[in-house]
């Protein structure tokens, strides 16, 4: 699928020696990747926006290679004006027939001159209907990643941090690439489900079901929970299995297009204890748990920085996920320590999800500890300045011992894939 694409590069004074080579050297292999389908478009920006523009081009080889001199060129300058650089990013890609994708790519060091949320409002305004997805590289520990988190949900699209001094940094920014824009075979993928064939299962929850855009050699894995009415009804028929019907619609090269698939769902995972299947069946309660996981800190950490204007926009939380709550009444990182806990995971980095008060540890039974140096005493308010961030002690994850599979999870887990191969 043909893209158009623009490199919005900040050359501002913070991106001065390293990092700027680092950009260019990065830049100039993606240059490299287009297809002379593509139009290409670099756009350097600092204080007043849009500093200078190169294209926009058809990726022709030499016009690749004046493209990588254009970059190669770039010095620093001035501040980070993020808001007019997205804004002018939108314009430059956003009027494209829908078998063309509209592709932006941010790399910026910094924090912008406006609010977050007067940025996040800004670009949501201008980008009406999300058409132009916005891919961005937080490069360094001072670059607003929550921002960026907030702007990729808002928008469609993705934001990684891109780490500094582990001379790796160009070899980060590449990979992103080549995984999420490398080769676009579809845009606009949205994966719903039908019960209207009789299949008997209700999904109740689901990781998100849209996807900006669908590379080459990547695939697309939408994971759900049954919901226990759908459980209840199967079990009275004494079914093993029922169908489960998977539509996707994307936009290609060949215009919009529709597939269906029907799923076999073997139901005897979720209820065997003590047996292989019970096994299948913690895997898929774990897979779900941990992928939705990830999903709710991104909301969290995007939250910092939009506060209750993350969701505002209805559709846009209905895109996100078929379960989000109301970050207003629920906080996600309670909904994420209690997954992660039903789940039984061991999961790195989400210490203050996991660890629960000495109370509720002994009333299920649960051993919970920690690793690295312990709280001087196990008192509630020990526990509650620790996960408030507050606590003196230092330890980097929380685990359960031994986990055993939870007979009692009313709600089978199920894991829906649709693997997409096509010739366009």
């Amino acid at each position: 699928m043909p893209r158009k694409i623009v490199f919005v590069i900040d050359i501002s004074g913070s991106m001065n020696g390293q990092k700027l080579h680092d950009a260019k050297a990065s830049f100039a292999v993606m240059i490299d990747t287009l297809d002379e389908r593509d139009t290409l478009i670099v756009q350097p920006f600092s204080s007043q926006g849009t500093e200078d523009l190169w294209g926009p081009s058809a990726a022709s080889t030499g016009a690749k290679e004046e493209a990588k001199q254009f970059v190669m060129a770039l010095h620093t300058m001035g501040g980070t004006n993020l808001n007019q650089a997205f804004l002018d990013g939108i314009e430059n890609v956003y009027d494209v027939p829908e078998t063309m994708a509209p592709i932006l790519v941010m790399l910026t060091d910094g924090q912008g001159m406006l609010e977050p949320k007067e940025i996040a409002r800004n670009v949501r305004g201008k980008n009406e209907g999300g058409t132009v997805k916005i891919f961005s590289l937080a490069f360094g520990a001072s670059a607003d990643i929550d921002l960026l988190y907030g702007i990729a949900i808002q928008n469609g699209g993705r934001a990684v941090r891109i780490y500094e001094g582990f001379d790796d940094a160009v070899s980060q920014m590449e990979l992103f690439y080549k995984q999420e824009l490398g080769s676009i075979l579809m845009s606009d993928v949205q994966v719903s489900y039908n019960n209207s064939g009789g299949g008997g299962i209700d999904v109740l929850e689901s990781t998100t079901p849209t996807f900006p855009v669908l590379a080459a050699g990547s695939e697309i894995i939408v994971r759900g929970k049954m919901s226990s009415l759908s459980r209840n009804l199967i079990n009275a028929t004494n079914a093993t299995e029922r169908t489960l019907k998977t539509i996707i619609v994307a936009n290609s090269a060949g215009g919009p297009k529709e597939w269906s698939i029907n799923h076999v769902v073997n139901l005897d995972g979720g209820s065997t204890s003590g047996s292989s299947s019970s096994s299948s069946s913690s895997d898929c309660q774990q897979s779900y748990a941990q992928a939705r996981i990830v999903e709710l800190l991104t909301y969290r950490d995007a939250e910092r920085a939009l506060g209750e204007e993350l969701f505002l926009d209805e559709a846009v939380m209905t895109s996100r996920s078929t379960n989000l709550y109301d970050p207003s009444t629920t906080l996600f990182e309670e909904e994420a320590r209690k997954i992660a806990m039903d789940a039984h995971l061991v999961w790195p980095g989400l210490t203050a999800l996991v660890t629960i008060e000495n109370s509720s540890c002994q009333q299920q039974s649960s051993d919970v500890c920690q690793s690295g140096n312990r709280l001087p005493d196990s008192s509630e308010d020990s526990y509650s300045e620790s996960y408030r961030g507050s606590g003196s002690s230092n330890y980097s994850y929380a685990c359960r011992r031994e986990p055993a599979y939870l007979s009692s999870f009313s709600s089978a887990v199920l894991v829906i894939a649709s693997f997409i191969i096509i010739a366009l």
